[in-house]
C-alpha cells in the first residue's frame, strides 16, 4: 500500500502543483494545496 501511494504523489505531485499554480498564481501556495490534499488521502 505505501509503494501505491509513494507513486502516486510522485507520479501526480508536479502535474497537481503545475496545474494548482494556474489558479493561485504562487508557486509556494500551489505546493502547500497539493501537500495538503495528500494529507488528506
Amino acid at each position: 500500500m505505501k509503494n501505491t501511494f509513494s507513486d502516486t504523489y510522485k507520479t501526480y505531485y508536479p502535474r497537481l502543483v503545475r496545474f494548482a499554480h494556474e489558479y493561485v498564481g504562487r508557486r509556494e501556495d500551489a505546493e502547500n494545496i497539493v501537500q495538503d490534499i495528500f494529507m488528506h488521502l
